[in-house]
């Protein structure tokens, strides 16, 4: 039977299950990699997982509590979305606007890679080198009208696959195989977060590198290049 909604839920480790929405499908992301949630959206489009529903997504574990924290952020890039989130009222939501993409966060418009610079240091240089190798032109650079964080996002499989093979697939490839890309890349980010001696072990480094905050900022560009024919909402 055809289902509305299908998400996938990534937890890194069994002590995380608990807290996972219910109604969204778990999938462990272990040994995981530097590109953490990216690859394993990589993995499901191309294993079909995304077909057979009219909306696909892929979330953290930390969906519920990255939300709540975004709305203690700063005023350009607070989160803004509707409280109370649960599945059913998500499902109602799509229903009633049948959008190509909705975004589980909502955001005044700004340029993600530009506030991003002032944290992660690099990442506008990486990313432009990224998408100048793989030729993918646009604005990627100038104020988002609909921002999206974190891959927290559904789309129709057509479009979530297209997001995924057009852009975020071959990105990938270019920060693992181009010489001057991965260098770019492999920099300390910053992130205030400290590596764990076992997150260590899997991605082969003491500091979190910059592909997985590039990654989650892809969507942005997807939708800046191809705004003319997609129908965004924000819940």
């Amino acid at each position: 039977m055809r289902s509305l909604v299908k998400v996938y839920q990534i937890y890194y480790d069994d002590s995380q299950k608990a807290g996972l929405e219910p109604e969204f499908i778990p999938i462990k992301n272990y040994p995981t990699t530097v590109f953490f949630e990216a690859k394993v959206m990589v993995d499901l489009i191309n294993q079909g997982k995304h077909k057979g529903a009219d909306y696909f997504g892929v979330l953290s574990p930390t969906f519920r509590r990255k939300i709540a924290d975004g709305r203690r952020w700063g005023p350009i890039i607070k989160n803004r979305a509707r409280p109370h989130f649960t599945a059913k009222s998500l499902e109602i939501y799509l229903r009633q606007n049948k959008p190509s993409i909705c975004s589980l966060t909502n955001h005044r418009p700004h340029s993600v890679f530009w506030i991003a610079e002032r944290f992660h240091k690099g990442i506008v240089k990486a990313t432009k080198a990224i998408l100048d190798h793989i030729n993918y032109r646009c604005y990627w650079d100038a104020v988002t009208p609909h921002v999206i964080y974190f891959n927290y996002f559904v789309a129709t499989p057509k479009v979530y696959e297209h997001f995924v093979k057009s852009l975020l697939e071959p990105a990938i490839h270019a920060m693992e195989t181009v010489p001057h890309i991965k260098k770019l890349c492999d920099i300390n980010s910053n992130y205030r977060k400290p590596v764990t001696p076992e997150l260590e072990k899997q991605i082969g480094r003491n500091y979190y590198p910059l592909h997985p905050f590039i990654t989650e900022r892809l969507i942005n560009v997807y939708t800046t290049k191809n705004s003319a024919t997609l129908k965004i909402i924000h819940w």
